[in-house]
């Protein structure tokens, strides 16, 4: 990626953060405020490449416009996207969601539309520095996780993207770690929530928010299945982040909106797995992933989209959305000299 990010106090960054059902767009000064509030738009997950492109792109002027209202100078673009993802090129690998770019390049295209440089950087990892950044920033060491469709993670060590010789997983991934019979996505997702209500009420299959509803008004099915998410999480994550040894948890996503449901219960069967109380709380605000995105963008402004040196890149693992098919190998696996990250 060609091209310098300047980043000072009064510049922003014009920022996505694209998934498979909505992009959340937002103008982001360098400081991490927030400039006219975030925008949500559909994902143009089934369209054709050029359509895909030209929304991202459109959506992007957008932001520019909204940026030059109120008076800020706009001097890059962050892109927070799920992987598998070549984040220093701009290269989707994913065909589980917006399988039209596969292969694609988006940095050439999206620098062209704006005259700015491009950042990417693993949306999941996005949303840890974010939280570290604006909900606690004095947690020595931090685990985010992302729950939708799928699950993602990050870890954060004071501040920056920690690397497994900090004890991180490899990567910063633990969707794949093993789990009783399978990996934790299998029993941490929204997939997972849908999958263990259906079987326990003998009804149809239905989304993670209306379980979540049923649940508060008292459907023992709809109770058990978050339950039964509150201790997958614990587990899970207490034998995943064993080497890193997290102060603090933070859970985000769209099946955080239920934390009250399945955050406690995670919380204390993870201190009882790993033999030590760590907090866990959800995000407290819907920005913590733009903000970590435009983190990066900031701590990568001196020409080419790497890390400072030293630091582990921000691209760990495939985040919340990512399919079974996808994480098993079926067809998200980049050709010979990509990366699957």
């Amino acid at each position: 990626m060609t091209g310098s990010a300047a980043v000072g106090r009064d510049a922003a960054v014009l920022v996505l953060d694209v998934g498979g059902t909505s992009v959340d767009g937002a103008v982001v000064t360098a400081d991490g405020r927030v400039v006219g509030g975030i925008r949500r738009f559909p994902s143009p997950e089934d369209n054709d490449a050029a359509t895909v492109i030209g929304r991202l792109a459109a959506l992007l002027s957008e932001l520019r416009r909204s940026a030059g209202h109120a008076g800020v100078d706009a001097t890059a673009v962050g892109v927070g996207i799920p992987g598998p993802f070549d984040y220093e090129r701009g290269v989707s690998w994913m065909s589980h969601k917006l399988a039209a770019l596969r292969g694609l390049d988006l940095e050439g295209p999206l620098r062209r539309a704006t005259g700015l440089p491009v950042r990417f950087c693993n949306d999941a990892a996005a949303f840890t520095l974010g939280a570290w950044w604006r909900q606690h920033p004095t947690a020595p060491r931090l685990v985010g996780i992302t729950i939708g469709t799928g699950l993602g993670s990050g870890f954060v060590v004071g501040g920056r993207p920690a690397g497994d010789q900090e004890g991180a997983p490899v990567g910063g991934e633990v969707w794949n770690a093993p789990f009783r019979d399978g990996i934790l996505e299998d029993a941490v997702s929204g997939r997972a929530v849908s999958r263990v209500y259906r079987q326990r009420s003998g009804g149809r299959r239905i989304g993670a928010g209306a379980i979540a509803e049923r649940a508060r008004h008292g459907d023992v099915a709809a109770v058990a299945a978050f339950s039964e998410l509150g201790d997958a999480l614990g587990e899970g994550l207490a034998a995943a982040a064993a080497g890193f040894s997290p102060t603090r948890v933070v859970v985000g996503g769209r099946v955080a909106d239920a934390f009250d449901l399945f955050g406690p219960r995670a919380e204390t069967v993870f201190a009882r797995a790993a033999g030590t109380r760590t907090p866990f709380d959800a995000a407290a605000r819907p920005d913590l992933a733009l903000i970590g995105i435009a983190r990066h963008v900031a701590a990568t402004g001196s020409g080419a989209a790497r890390s400072a040196p030293g630091s582990p890149r921000l691209r760990s693992g495939p985040t919340a959305g990512t399919s079974d098919a996808a994480r098993s190998g079926h067809g998200d696996t980049p050709p010979k000299g990509g990366k699957r990250t």
